[in-house]
């Protein structure tokens, strides 16, 4: 059964910078979506992408869910939960070895 490549963690973004992050999964038809609250100024699609310019700091709970689709058909779907972190304007990323 397809499933979605495993990623831990997203990386964090910084307000007022651009944030590009796109899962993926290991077949060809199905879609994600997400449930929580997106920073503002940030979007996810179907298409597994998480995209934007965030404009407030904070911590922000997501799941996001992958299903994989046939014809219509829900055949499998897979959910993770993840924190995206958001920092302040000029602040450092965490170095995420830590």
């Amino acid at each position: 059964m397809p499933r979605p490549r495993a990623t831990d963690e997203l990386p964090p973004g910084r307000v007022g910078d651009p944030y590009y992050f796109e899962l993926r999964a290991d077949c060809w038809d199905g879609f994600w979506w997400v449930s929580g609250e997106l920073p503002v100024g940030m979007s996810f699609d179907s298409n597994g992408i998480l995209r934007g310019t965030p404009e407030y700091e904070g911590l922000y709970f997501l799941t996001i869910t992958w299903e994989d689709v046939f014809e219509g058909d829900v055949l499998s779907s897979v959910s993770k939960s993840f924190d995206l972190l958001i920092v302040e304007e000029n602040e450092p990323l965490p170095d995420p070895a830590k």
